[in-house]
């Protein structure tokens, strides 16, 4: 093989590297805009699902100090009802009615109580879902940039190829004798 013919075949193979780097640079273009739509999709989701935690929280604040007043009204009034229940050990009519009020407040709470833990059930499993979504981001970031990692060891190393050809071509070319 010739000077000429390496000349050429070494053109080619910048040709095709070149080629090769264009088309690697517009994939890393096309996944670093991935990344940024992909970012700015999952922080709006993450800004929605924060305030969404927060008003449930907040529901949540609410219920509590709901219940803690209605606790403490249902624990005066069975207080009361305990009292009536004492003063009027005698009077057998006022004593049951006494104990029916008595068990209807309980009913009531236990009612209450019953349906705080469903709530609460529904606002864990919400919680593990966006857990869930959160972990699912965060593994989808991570595969994103793995495929960066990827591509800018493919890039350097056919930059390295380049670069020793190109430098071969050098000493090749300094080292043979000129054509007449």
């Amino acid at each position: 093989m010739n000077s000429q013919d390496r000349l050429d075949r070494a053109e080619q193979l910048l040709a095709q590297a070149a080629e090769q780097i264009a088309a690697n640079s517009r994939e890393i273009q096309e996944l670093r805009q991935a990344i940024r739509e992909s970012h700015a999709e999952l922080s709006e989701q993450n800004a929605a699902r924060s305030r969404e935690i927060e008003q449930l929280r907040q529901a949540i604040r609410e219920s509590h100090a709901e219940l803690s007043e209605q606790n403490a009204a249902r624990s005066r009034e069975i207080e009361q009802l305990r009292q009536a229940i004492r003063e009027s050990h005698e009077q057998n009519m006022a004593q049951a009615q006494g104990l029916r009020d008595l068990q209807e407040v309980v009913r009531e709470t236990r009612s209450d109580l019953a349906h705080l833990a469903e709530w609460a059930e529904e606002v864990t499993q919400a919680l593990i879902t966006l857990t869930a979504l959160q972990q699912e981001h965060e593994r989808a970031i991570q595969a994103i940039n793995q495929r960066q990692i990827e591509n800018d060891q493919r890039f350097n190393v056919l930059l390295e190829e380049v670069r020793y050809l190109i430098r071969r071509q050098g000493l090749d070319g300094s080292s043979s004798p000129p054509s007449t």
